[in-house]
């Protein structure tokens, strides 16, 4: 007898969220590989180098023109706020990353909110935001597009930056433990979203261009330039 009404949603939706990944896609086992033999600093290598970027001390005036700016149109604009207000460390700012990171539209953008939430990781906000994250996150943060002729390419976002879902997993391998993240349900979770939704955006959604040309700073501190350069020389 055909099932119907929410009984086959929920039947439909048990049949294709399997409680287990049992066959990795190559891409996911050379990530899990990677992992499991990363020297300790070796995940957090960029994130590190990022949390030195930011300001030690953000004024009021700064503060709330940082605020300002993660509403932008400009994507680079944007950026500047995200981490000035992360910079600031202040009780709200916090709030105005996780809702900023519900409705940020650019993939480098994404990494870097997801790199200023790890700045609050002691907050118990943080960790169920970067796997909701993970849930909705969209292929590009996988950095899986659709290249020429509809074909699945996996790509390096330009420098500095990696996809933001591989980062949201890197920091909740630092939040939730290595036994969580490789082979408890944090690896089941980010397992279950590269393999089973696939939604490739066309390549070109990256804005290469934000990377072709020094134009606005990427982060308010005045060191911003030797740190981009640094991570180029790290890759």
């Amino acid at each position: 007898m055909p099932v119907a009404g929410p009984a086959a949603t929920q039947l439909s939706a048990a049949v294709s969220r399997p409680a287990s990944i049992r066959v990795l896609s190559p891409e996911l086992r050379r990530f899990r590989e990677y992992v499991a033999r990363a020297a300790p600093g070796q995940l957090d290598s960029n994130y590190a180098l990022f949390a030195s970027a930011l300001p030690d001390r953000v004024s009021d005036l700064e503060y709330y023109d940082f605020v300002r700016q993660m509403s932008e149109a400009d994507p680079n604009t944007r950026a500047n706020g995200i981490c000035g207000v992360a910079a600031a460390r202040r009780p709200a700012s916090l709030d105005h990353l996780l809702r900023v990171l519900k409705t940020e539209t650019d993939p480098f953008n994404r990494t870097m909110l997801v790199w200023c939430l790890r700045l609050y990781a002691a907050d118990p906000r943080v960790a169920p935001a970067l796997e909701a994250f993970i849930d909705d996150a969209p292929d590009l943060d996988f950095q899986r597009a659709v290249g020429p002729g509809g074909r699945i390419i996996y790509i390096t976002f330009p420098p500095p930056f990696a996809g933001a879902a591989y980062e949201a997993y890197k920091a909740l391998l630092a939040i939730r433990g290595r036994e969580n993240m490789t082979a408890g349900p944090g690896w089941e979770r980010f397992a279950e979203r590269f393999e089973r939704h696939l939604n490739p955006q066309p390549v070109g959604a990256v804005d290469l261009s934000r990377f072709r040309s020094r134009g606005p700073r990427l982060d308010p501190h005045r060191r911003a330039d030797e740190w981009i350069d640094d991570l180029r020389r790290a890759r």
